[in-house]
């Protein structure tokens, strides 16, 4: 388990490194889900976890909200993925809230000359995916979490430095780091420090850890911003996903779990100039 240890109010002697065997960087849907698959497994009971996040924890959306509220973001999950949800023993949790699986997918080209649609019978499948909020979801994970005693979450940290700790030094009852005496320590942003046998980075397409060990990417920018939004539509959708290539850009509309079954989320990918006037609108 991580070290909590903290010194008495007369004794000067420093704080004791927090330890752990497993640092996750970023408690989005990727880091959290990876901390609950590992501390599900039987392999694992003796691992300790920290979860390390800059932000506070999500809210769930108000599901008896009238209007219907919806996060803006999405997931559309594949069977294998729900599987692994099923797998942590979160899907029934989910499935009784709001979540619109998809039936259906067709995908046109908006100047006439191409279209392909998918049919889930086709497969032999109840359907091809299921669209579910990321709030809505990442909530049921991390309540999952919450009932672990491996898995500590540090919320409001930033990290700051990640460096190298040389451990051979150690004697054997001190020494717990299976990677020939070398473990990462990671400075935060309120002055703590943790130390890690393994660093996990989690935190998005702009990684903090990616920039601090110098990780070496290949980018460019595609000159397009992508617009994220509910909206109610004139017609039900079916439960099909629809994508639409403008000469702006791809336009999707994903179904949204409700009633009605008018509510759907759209992606909008359009070149800047077009993207940044549609949000002025």
């Amino acid at each position: 388990m991580p070290n909590h240890s903290t010194t008495s109010g007369g004794n000067s002697r420093p704080t004791p490194e927090k330890t752990c065997d497993i640092a996750i960087i970023g408690a989005g849907l990727v880091g959290a889900t990876l901390a609950a698959l590992l501390a599900q497994s039987s392999d694992n009971r003796e691992l300790s976890i920290v979860l390390i996040d800059r932000d506070k924890a999500p809210v769930a959306p108000d599901l008896a909200a009238r209007p219907p509220q919806f996060d803006p973001r999405v997931v559309a999950l594949t069977p294998a993925s729900v599987a692994l949800f099923q797998s942590l023993n979160i899907w029934p949790r989910v499935q009784a809230q709001r979540i619109c699986p998809y039936r259906y997918m067709t995908v046109w080209d908006d100047e006439g000359t191409g279209e392909i649609s998918f049919d889930a019978s086709e497969c032999q499948q109840p359907a091809l995916g299921v669209i579910v909020e990321n709030n809505l979801l990442l909530a049921a994970v991390l309540e999952n979490i919450a009932r672990s005693p491996q898995i500590d979450i540090m919320r409001g940290q930033s990290i700051v430095a990640i460096e190298d700790e040389d451990l051979t030094g150690e004697s054997s009852q001190q020494q717990t780091v299976g990677n020939g005496g070398q473990r990462k320590k990671i400075i935060l942003s309120s002055g703590e420090s943790l130390g890690a046998t393994l660093v996990v980075a989690a935190d998005g397409a702009h990684s903090k850890v990616r920039q601090l060990l110098d990780m070496a990417t290949r980018s460019w920018s595609y000159e397009h911003q992508a617009i994220v939004t509910t909206v109610q539509c004139e017609y039900k959708h079916r439960f099909t996903a629809r994508q639409n290539f403008l000469v702006s850009g791809p336009l999707a509309f994903l179904p949204l779990g409700h009633d009605s079954e008018q509510f759907c989320s759209i992606v909008w990918s359009a070149d800047t100039h077009r993207a940044e006037a549609l949000m002025a609108l």
